[in-house]
């Protein structure tokens, strides 16, 4: 999918002098698409890890819980990494 939006960006760009051109709103819908996608992975991601915490982990998590996040947002939960 992040391949898809990559290229519809592209196209995108490309058509940037015609607002009117098909291209945006294609990019715009995957791209909304695309992101909710990745949140909703990284929630369960994250509640998968949370149930299946052992030992020194339950520290770990409790650390992401209760530390507030830099920029005054929600707690820092670690971002996935993309495994080919």
């Amino acid at each position: 999918m992040r391949c898809k939006v990559a290229k519809l960006s592209y196209e995108s760009y490309r058509a940037r002098g015609t607002p009117d051109h098909p291209s945006h709103e294609a990019h715009r819908a995957l791209h909304n698409c695309y992101t909710e996608e990745i949140k909703e992975t990284k929630k369960k991601h994250w509640l998968e890890w949370l149930e299946a915490i052992e030992g020194n982990e339950l520290w770990i998590a409790n650390k992401y819980i209760s530390t507030v996040g830099g920029d005054g947002g929600l707690s820092k939960i670690p971002t996935l990494k993309i495994s080919q």
